[in-house]
């Protein structure tokens, strides 16, 4: 690719963890006397407003004549997607800028679902960019599999990763209080997945459950207070209805909604828990322990931090009381040296990409 300055870019993006890593790119690029604007829907609208980035919200289902109207009045001359595949947002976007011959490069930033990212079943069209930015070999190789080709994959790191690393490192401040942190990060798994084997696609587990088998661990734990972070599509009044079912342990059980930045919380935690959240890797970078919780898994989808062995895994109800033993005790700082290959260099590596002459 070869990209002179002034750029024009337009950001797409619909998933915050995508939207995390964009803008930092796209603030890089600002420094270098880039034009940004970026265009946005769900929950990522905050990740524009803590960052201050010049931003439109759009309708998630928004139409391919607007999409053609913006991009007519923005005229970029790049454009930056997030890469979900809940919904054809930013999938649209890659599809209409390419067609008018806009450069277009995608940020990559969890190992799954590959496919229904860039090719849509129902009308057997597929929304490819220019460039894939990946986090790391793993990625790329799946990728492959996948049926991606190598001309497409940049292996770049986390920049996401990377910045909070180097926040975490600059105020890291001991934990001095009476009692233990575990936060809860969830995921709306049974929306996706289903509650039972009626559904093709359950995983065995859900969140509801989970949270259930926290609960009852808890009982154990006097000197611990379990703060439940509910993911942004979630409905924080259904979490306190389950709270009801926890009266024994009612008053050690907080929940934290708002639009808060992850580090604050991961540092404050002792052991972050959760199902295949990628919390659990930020987590581990800035130097918190962490442990996946997937109760009778049948083995449909594999958590990067599982098969990397990067987190602790209970398969099994009674493997989660020891594994957060072990992580309330232990220090994450050996794990933290070896998750930061996901992240060093990432956002030059980026940069380097959409500059390379």
């Amino acid at each position: 690719m070869t990209n002179d300055f002034p750029l024009n870019v337009l950001l797409v993006t619909f998933q915050t963890g995508c939207a995390n890593s964009i803008v930092l790119i796209a603030k890089a690029l600002r420094q270098r006397g880039a034009r940004i604007h970026g265009v946005c829907a769900g929950a990522c609208v905050r990740v524009f407003e803590r960052e201050a980035v010049s931003h439109q919200v759009l309708d998630v289902n928004v139409s391919d004549a607007q999409i053609d109207a913006l991009l007519d009045a923005q005229a970029p001359d790049l454009v930056i997607t997030g890469s979900n595949a809940a919904n054809r947002f930013e999938f649209n976007f890659r599809l209409r800028a390419r067609q008018r011959g806009v450069q277009v490069i995608t940020t990559l930033d969890y190992w799954s679902a590959y496919q229904g990212r860039f090719h849509d079943n129902e009308t057997g069209v597929t929304s490819l960019p220019d460039k894939l930015l990946v986090t790391d070999a793993v990625m790329r190789d799946e990728l492959r599999k996948a049926g991606f080709k190598d001309a497409r994959i940049e292996i770049v790191g986390n920049p996401y990763f990377e910045h909070l690393a180097l926040e975490a490192s600059a105020t890291r401040n001991p934990r001095i209080r009476a009692y233990k942190r575990i936060l809860f990060t969830s995921q709306p798994i049974a929306a996706l997945f289903g509650t039972s084997s009626k559904n093709p696609r359950f995983l065995g587990y859900e969140e509801g459950g989970v949270f259930d088998a926290l609960v009852d661990d808890l009982k154990a734990r006097p000197e611990c207070r379990l703060y439940v972070k509910p993911h942004p599509r979630e409905d924080l009044t259904v979490w306190r209805g389950r709270l009801k079912k926890a009266k024994a342990v009612e008053k050690q059980i907080f929940f934290i909604g708002g639009r808060g930045r992850s580090l604050g919380l991961l540092q404050a935690a002792d052991v972050v828990v959760g199902m295949t959240s990628n919390m659990l890797l930020e987590a581990l970078v800035v130097g918190t322990a962490a442990v996946s919780f997937q109760p009778d898994t049948n083995g449909k989808f594999e958590f990067y931090g599982t098969s990397s062995g990067l987190v602790p895994t209970a398969r099994k109800i009674d493997r989660l009381p020891p594994l957060i033993d072990e992580a309330l005790t232990r220090s994450a700082t050996t794990v933290r040296e070896k998750v930061g290959v996901l992240y060093k260099g990432a956002l030059a590596r980026c940069i380097d990409v959409i500059t390379a002459k």
